[in-house]
């Protein structure tokens, strides 16, 4: 069927082309070919034709060229560079820490005489023991205290430290604060000018700090005795001043003039115990004041005998146990 199709398009085109020529000038068109005339030259045109056979219609394809491979060179390796061997480093020499040398400081004496080293405090002493104090006073200012003069006292403030005069045989008091209950206290104090029984010393639980006449009185004085005492300003109509300890001489007092003492009261619910430069004296019970005030008294030993005590320091401890 594919090899009639083409021949008769062919047939087709051919008898168009005859037909569409234009004929002479003058002649006269043939007559129209019968049905019988027309199918012998359709039969004569195809007989004339060459057969196209299935070899011609098949379009030969020429066969692509077989290219040979080529051997891809493949890519040079590199030759593999061997690890670099680790060198055994030498191991750093193990330091042995050695003890941590505190060093010692070292006196040099500037020529002449060489001062005599200070005894230190004993293990029993309230200072060793109890540790810091919960308030201390170096005297450095008056913040602490009423500066002036009264009619029984006078106090000032010069190198570091509290001058003191009493201006009468009577016991006369300076107080400061807080108000504490059981507590160990203790002053450092240089006698000064004393002489004789001029005392000086501590007086604690004071009730009331605008209208102290009351408190105990813990004393010493410049002759080598201790004492305690308690005032009640409220007692009779001139007060009453009982006597706990009394005067009492004591090696643990460095008597005289212009020496150092450190007195020291310990207060624990009604026990006293009394301690001088550490060393616990004695020991008496009164649980008329449990708590209040504390300050710095002193007394003149001869009327119209005036002598100044130096305070350097004062300070007390919460809670002690002797």
């Amino acid at each position: 069927m594919k090899k009639i199709i083409p021949v008769f398009l062919l047939f087709v085109f051919l008898l168009s082309a005859c037909g569409g020529l234009p004929l002479p000038t003058g002649s006269t068109a043939p007559t129209s070919p019968s049905d019988s005339e027309m199918a012998t030259r359709v039969a004569g045109i195809l007989t004339a034709m060459p057969t196209v056979t299935g070899d011609a219609m098949t379009q030969p394809t020429q066969a692509l060229p077989t290219i040979a491979p080529t051997a891809t060179q493949a890519p040079a390796t590199e030759a593999p560079t061997a690890a670099p061997t680790a060198t055994a480093t030498q191991a750093a020499p193990q330091v042995t820490p050695t003890e941590n040398l505190t060093p010692v400081a070292t006196f040099t004496p500037q020529g002449g005489a060489t001062q005599a080293p200070t005894a230190l405090p004993s293990g029993d002493d309230p200072r060793v023991k109890l540790g810091s104090p919960a308030w201390t006073d170096t005297m450095d200012g008056s913040n602490n205290w009423p500066t002036g003069d009264n009619e029984f006292t006078k106090i000032d403030f010069s190198g570091g430290s509290l001058l003191f005069t009493p201006l009468k045989t009577t016991a006369g008091w300076r107080l400061t604060w807080p108000k504490i209950g059981d507590t160990y206290i203790e002053m450092s104090v240089r006698s000064g000018t004393c002489q004789s029984n001029d005392s000086y010393g501590i007086i604690f639980r004071v009730p009331e700090l605008n209208d102290a006449d009351q408190g105990y009185l813990l004393g010493v004085s410049c002759e080598g005795k201790y004492s305690l005492r308690l005032w009640n300003g409220r007692e009779g109509a001139n007060g009453k001043m009982a006597t706990l300890i009394p005067w009492t001489a004591s090696d643990k007092i460095v008597a005289g003039a212009d020496q150092l003492n450190r007195v020291g009261a310990m207060m624990i619910n009604d026990r006293l115990l009394v301690y001088i430069n550490g060393k616990l004296i004695t020991e008496v019970k009164d649980a008329t004041f449990k708590e209040g005030y504390f300050g710095i008294f002193a007394a003149q030993g001869k009327a119209e005998k005036e002598f100044t005590i130096r305070v350097e320091e004062m300070s007390y401890w919460s809670n002690p146990q002797p």
